[in-house]
Order: C-alpha cells, then sequence, then structure tokens
C-alpha cells in the first residue's frame, strides 16, 4: 500500500514537472503546449520501459473515472468562472445551435458512413459518432490568446465546446443503453431518449445553479478570506458535478458549468478584488495541472494505440473513414447551420472567416477518450477495439494536424492582423505609458539618487521614442477610415473602461451596493454596444423593473398607511437606489473631464468624435444633478439619513482595510487585528440596520 502511495506521488510529481518544463519550451517557439505534451506523451511511453525513472509515469493510466470525476470538473468550473456570461448570453444562439443540433447531425453524418464502409453495427456506429462529437478547444483556445484573435471567436469555440461536452455524454449514454438493452431505434424510443436528454441536460444547469448559489450564499458569512473562499468554490465544483451525476441523474458537465457561470455572476460584486484574483490564479493552476496530466497521459495511451496499429492493420483504413467522416460532419454542421442563424431575431451575424475556424478548429480530447474508455465489453470486444482505434486515431490527427495548423490558418485569414483601431490603442497605449516613465523620471530626477546625466539619457531616450511614436500616429491618421472608425472607438472604448473601473472601486470600498453596481454596469454595457453608433446611444432614465414595483407599493402605503414601517423602509430602499447610483455617475463624470481634455490636445485636428462622446457624458451628468437636486427637494429628511449611512459604511470599511494591511505587514499581533476587525464588521452590519444616525458615538469602537 505504502509502495503504491509512494509510486502514485512521485508519478503525479514528475508529470507535473515536465509539463512545467514543456510549458516554458513551448510558450518560447509559440508551439501549442497542450499538443506538445502528447508529443512528449508518446515519447514517454516508448522510452519508459527502457528508463528505470520513467518506471512510475509508466504505471499512470487515462481511465474514465480519472477524466470524469477528477479532471473534468476542474476543467469545466474554471472556464464557466472565467468566461463572459453576458457576452455569452448575447451569442446563445450559434452556441446552443452548434451543441444541440449541430451535434446531433455531426452523430448521425458520422454514424452513417462507418456503418456502411467499417465492420460496426449500425448502433455502434451510432456510438462512435456521439462520442467523438464532442470538441475541445484547449489548444485553439492557447492559440487565440497567442495571436490575439477577436474576443468574439474565442467566445464562440470555447462556449460550444461547454456546451457540446455535456450533450455528447448525454447522447452516448442514451445510445450505449439502447446498443446494450438491443433496444430497436423506433418514435417510442426517440422519444423517450428527447426526454432523457431535456431532463439531463437542463436538470444538470438547474442543479449547478441551485448550489452555485448556495455556495455564494455561505460566502456572505465569509469576509476577505481567499483561503477560505477557494476552499468553498472546489468544493461547488466537484459537489456540483458529483450530485448531479451520480445521485440525481442529471449531467454533471452542465451542473459544473451552472454552477461555475453563477459563482462567476455574483462572485464579481461580493468578493474583494484581492480574492477575486487570487481564485482566477487557483484555478489557472488547477486547470493547467488537470490539462497536463490528460494531454501526457493521452500519449501513454497514444503507445497503445501505435502497437494496435501494428498488430492490426486494417485498423488504419477504418481510422481515414473515420477522420474523412469526422471533417466531413464539422463542414456540414459549421457551414450549413451557422449561416441559417441570420434568420434569428437579435442573432449577431458569423462571418466565413469565424466559420472556416470554428470548422478546422474542432480539435477532439477529454470527453472522446473518457467516454470511450468507459465503454462496455457487452458491445462486443471486436466493435470495442475499432471503436477505440477510432477514437485514438481521430484524436491524435484532431491534435497533430489540426492543432498544429491552426495558427497558419489565422494568419491566412488575417484574423490576427491588428486593423486601424487596433493600431491606434497600441500608440495610444505606448505614449501613455512613456508619458508615465517620464514622470517617474522627473520625481527620480528631483531625489536626486541618480546623476543628472543619467536622468539625462533616460529622457533622451523616451523623448525620442515618443516623437517616433507620433510620427506613426500621423501615417495612421493620414487613414480615411481613423476619424470615423478608429478614433470613435478609441476614445469611446477608454472613456467606458475607466466609467467601468469607476464603479467597481467604488463598490469595492463599500459605496456602492451590489444591487446599484449591476444596474450602472448594464448601462455602461449597452453603452459598449452601440459606442461607435453616431448619435451615441440615449441616455438611460428608467428605473429596473424592481424599482418600478417598490415605487408603486410605496404610492399605494403612503396613501393607506403613510406611518407604516414597511412604507419607510420601501421609500429608503428607492432613495439609497438612487442617491447611490447618482453620486457613482458625478464621480465618474469628474474621472472623464480630464480624459477628454487629454485627447483634445492628442487629435485636435478630429474633434467630433470626442465632442460627440463628451456631449453625451455631459448629458449624462446633467441629467443626473437634476434629479439628484428633485430627491433632495422632495425628501431631504431620508436623504440626510441615507447620505450619513453611506459615509459611516464607507468610512468604516476604510477602518476595515487600514487594519487588514498593518495586519498583513506585521505592525500590529495577529490576534489584535481579527478582534477589531470582527469589532468593525459588527459595527458595519449594524449601521446598515440603523434607523436612526444621529448619534455616531453608537458606532465607536473602543
Amino acid at each position: 500500500m505504502q509502495e503504491v502511495l509512494l509510486s502514485t506521488i512521485i508519478g503525479i510529481t514528475v508529470l507535473l514537472f515536465i509539463a512545467s518544463l514543456a510549458a516554458i519550451i513551448f510558450k518560447r517557439i509559440n508551439f501549442p503546449y497542450t499538443i506538445g505534451l502528447v508529443i512528449i506523451g508518446i515519447l514517454l511511453g516508448f522510452l519508459s520501459s527502457d528508463f528505470k525513472a520513467l518506471i512510475h509515469i509508466d504505471k499512470a493510466q487515462l481511465t474514465p473515472e480519472l477524466i470524469l470525476y477528477i479532471l473534468l470538473p476542474v476543467l469545466i468550473f474554471e472556464s464557466s468562472v472565467n468566461i463572459d456570461a453576458p457576452k455569452l448570453i448575447k451569442n446563445i444562439s450559434p452556441v446552443m445551435a452548434l451543441a444541440g443540433p449541430g451535434l446531433l447531425l455531426s452523430t448521425v453524418l458520422i454514424a452513417v458512413p462507418m456503418a456502411v464502409f467499417t465492420p460496426l453495427s449500425w448502433g455502434n456506429a451510432f456510438l462512435f459518432g456521439a462520442l467523438i462529437s464532442a470538441t475541445d478547444p484547449v489548444a485553439v483556445i492557447g492559440l487565440f490568446n497567442q495571436l490575439g484573435a477577436p474576443k468574439r471567436l474565442k467566445l464562440l469555440v470555447d462556449g460550444e465546446s461547454l456546451f457540446n461536452d455535456a450533450t455528447a455524454i448525454v447522447v452516448c449514454n442514451i445510445i450505449k443503453a439502447a446498443v446494450i438493452s438491443g433496444a430497436a431505434f423506433s418514435f417510442f424510443t426517440i422519444a423517450k431518449g428527447a426526454w432523457e436528454f431535456f431532463y439531463v441536460f437542463f436538470g444538470g444547469i438547474a442543479v449547478g445553479a441551485i448550489l452555485g448559489y448556495l455556495m455564494i450564499f455561505l460566502l456572505k458569512f465569509v469576509r476577505d478570506d481567499p483561503i477560505v473562499e477557494v476552499a468553498f468554490s472546489t468544493v461547488v465544483a466537484y459537489t456540483a458535478f458529483i450530485v448531479a451525476d451520480h445521485y440525481l441523474g442529471v449531467s454533471g458537465v452542465m451542473s459544473a458549468m451552472g454552477a461555475g457561470i453563477v459563482f462567476s455572476w455574483f462572485g464579481t460584486t461580493r468578493l474583494s478584488p484581492e480574492v477575486r484574483d487570487y481564485l482566477k490564479k487557483f484555478w489557472g493552476f488547477a486547470a493547467f495541472a488537470a490539462n497536463s496530466f490528460i494531454f501526457l497521459l493521452l500519449g501513454f495511451d497514444e503507445k497503445l494505440l501505435l502497437s494496435k496499429l501494428r498488430e492490426y492493420p486494417r485498423y488504419i483504413t477504418f481510422i481515414i473513414v473515420g477522420i474523412i467522416a469526422l471533417l466531413f460532419s464539422r463542414a456540414v454542421v459549421v457551414y450549413g447551420i451557422v449561416p441559417l442563424l441570420r434568420y434569428v431575431p437579435k442573432a449577431q451575424n458569423i462571418n466565413l472567416k469565424y466559420q472556416t475556424v470554428m470548422f478546422w478548429g474542432g480539435l477532439r480530447g477529454a470527453v472522446p477518450i473518457a467516454l470511450v474508455l468507459s465503454l462496455p465489453v457487452a458491445i462486443g470486444s471486436d466493435q470495442l477495439n475499432i471503436i477505440m482505434a477510432l477514437t485514438f486515431g481521430s484524436v491524435l490527427f484532431t491534435l497533430l494536424v489540426q492543432g498544429t495548423s491552426m495558427g497558419w490558418l489565422i494568419h491566412l485569414l488575417g484574423l490576427d492582423k491588428q486593423g486601424i483601431y487596433e493600431k491606434a490603442s497600441r500608440i495610444q497605449a505606448m505614449l501613455a505609458a512613456r508619458k508615465h516613465a517620464l514622470e517617474r523620471l522627473s520625481k527620480l530626477d528631483r531625489k536626486g539618487y541618480y546623476s543628472k546625466d543619467e536622468i539625462k539619457d533616460f529622457m533622451h531616450f523616451y523623448s525620442t521614442g515618443n516623437l517616433h511614436t507620433k510620427k506613426v500616429l500621423h501615417k495612421i491618421r493620414e487613414d480615411e477610415d481613423f476619424p470615423n472608425e478608429a478614433l470613435r472607438q478609441v476614445v469611446w472604448t477608454s472613456i467606458l473602461s475607466v466609467e467601468h473601473q469607476t464603479y467597481r472601486e467604488l463598490l469595492d470600498k463599500g459605496l456602492l451596493s451590489e444591487k446599484v453596481f449591476r444596474e450602472l454596469i448594464r448601462e455602461v454595457e449597452l453603452r459598449t454596444e452601440h459606442h461607435v453608433s453616431d448619435p451615441p446611444a440615449k441616455i438611460i432614465k428608467a428605473l429596473p423593473v424592481v424599482f418600478k414595483v417598490e415605487g408603486f407599493l410605496f404610492k399605494l402605503m403612503e396613501k393607506a398607511a403613510p406611518k407604516f414601517w414597511l412604507a419607510k423602509r420601501i421609500l429608503r430602499q428607492m432613495l439609497t437606489f438612487d442617491f447611490e447610483k447618482i453620486s457613482a455617475i458625478i464621480i465618474a463624470w469628474t474621472r472623464l473631464t480630464p480624459i477628454f481634455d487629454d485627447y483634445r490636445k492628442l487629435f485636435q485636428e478630429y474633434p467630433e468624435p470626442i465632442e460627440n462622446c463628451r456631449k453625451y457624458y455631459d448629458e449624462l451628468y446633467k441629467f443626473a444633478e437634476l434629479r439628484l437636486k428633485a430627491i433632495e427637494h422632495k425628501f431631504p429628511e431620508e436623504i440626510d439619513f441615507v447620505k450619513r449611512r453611506n459615509l459611516l459604511e464607507g468610512t468604516l470599511d476604510a477602518e476595515r482595510e487600514t487594519i487588514e494591511a498593518m495586519g498583513l505587514h506585521g505592525e500590529i499581533p495577529e490576534a489584535v487585528g481579527n478582534s477589531l476587525i470582527s469589532e468593525l464588521d459588527n459595527t458595519l452590519a449594524k449601521a446598515r440596520k440603523a434607523q436612526r444616525l444621529d448619534n455616531l458615538a453608537d458606532f465607536e469602537i473602543s
């Protein structure tokens, strides 16, 4: 037992070391890291019998349990936590079309030629078609990040994979059950399968969403403790998968995805920036380790495949047929279904270049391997050997041929080329960075740490660089699309980014509630969708539906029972929302004003795009100011209470941050810091429940 445990630990350590070393090497030579791991795995698989140092790795094997219950929850949860949920929802039509009807169509298109041209029975041909249709974008997404491919393309590929993993697992299990039981495919079995798919697919989402929200609810009792919050996120990832898959009979993949999206959605407002960064790094490492084990061990299993190919030469023909069927089905699904989505209301068009990348980027990886390894011998040993050979061969082809040529394809299609907006943004960033560098040089010069000659050399270096960059900017300005396309996007993108960052900072400092923050971000996102339009999007003056309902209830109670405590509570909620939102808009406007002035100086020959943006925000500011005066005039006492409560919450939060920082730097004993933080948390909770704030001494910590 001890030897087995020690061998396992050594094997894991060696695999992680190899993966880390490979990541460094492949990053330097710009080669897809995951594909490189498969090649290394194959080489190590052949060498393991000759080198005693590799004996521990040679014992490692990919099993369906290892992939489905240990590695896959990590990959699904990490992807769903980091995916842009609002943008995923906007692109849900193509994602669901490819992951649902697209996968079913792919299953049929692969099954038919496999049943006709190979010894597979019709049932087993459909089984292979289902399990091989799940795409794995890990290697492709890594390339997208390296080459700077469009974000929407990355979202489409990543989103399709998230959903079709679950679809493939569900469909494969349904077909497997039918094949083993010997049931004939009839209307009844198809209808039953459709209902089972609906139940398993959407049931998984529901289970994951509920568990994700319950875990977020528990986080209310934990404040800025990264270790505990990371532990909760790990618990919810595995709990969602296991409870759904093992106990409730619904999709564990969809459950883990649902939990991840819910955790991410609420975590953006309920977790501090430090904790969010901690979580991102932790799950980034977890995904790196999971992918490393999968692709390295996949290489080891490829050794078994290659030995089978030498033993059974006829498998090579079957694999070629399988690869052709795979490519044909992917082409039909992408080029056939995606163009039809233009007829779906509000669906954004996907151009031919994107479709081509989606077609060739449909790699296969962990899920098909897990599914094929979980197939029972009951389907027939010879049939099982053929399906395993087809699966391993197809996966190997997509990784080593399609994966390695993706960079070339993206370059050929020009998706890695910078447009005029990207070029202008690059120059803007360079000028801003050099300006900051020059300011720092001036400060260092005043402190006298360096000689005048050294400072002068660096000043000259950066000034010369600025002149060169401005010359490049002048050339870009000569492009006829610059003022209408690039400058408009540069200005609006920068302004919207600062506005978003302002609201985030106010939330983190306790000056904005989660509800107000989400409403402000919703408006920023709407402006982002229309920021290149002329004229810009209209200013949103309407309150959300929930506050319209509260307003109606307040007016009802004001007439029936004006002194009833619930009426006062609803009024304060409405006024707090209004006051926080208006204050945030005014603070954002004061931060944006200097940016407009900088753009005026930098692009003085093109004032129109800048003035249009400035005019929009001036109107937004005036609207906020007028609304603030109106509610202050109508409800002076209540607004005074809201102001005092916001100030108290903000100052108490500032106290807490200071004490946390002092404890972190060792300026005060840990016990003292924890005690003070606990007292401040209690005081903060008391302040939020208080009905009167006349005596601030009630909230003093002694």
